[in-house]
């Protein structure tokens, strides 16, 4: 079962690097794409929020080339 926000795992980072992270975006997403997009997150080993950052930023410089 997906976590919510209020269960979401704490990121250890620096506090250098949570000064940088302080824009936000809310996504809605189906229960089940939000458990597969939390499936793969725990099996790269990273958080969610993590994730997405990764697939967004990716997706956006692979536009770019």
């Amino acid at each position: 079962m997906a976590w919510t926000p209020a269960e979401a795992p704490e990121e250890d980072v620096s506090n250098s690097e949570q000064r940088k992270l302080t824009a936000k975006v809310l996504v809605r997403f189906t229960a089940e794409d939000l458990e597969a997009l939390q499936e793969e997150a725990n099996r790269q080993g990273i958080s969610l929020p993590a994730l997405m950052r990764d697939i967004s930023l990716r997706t956006l410089v692979a536009q770019a080339s």
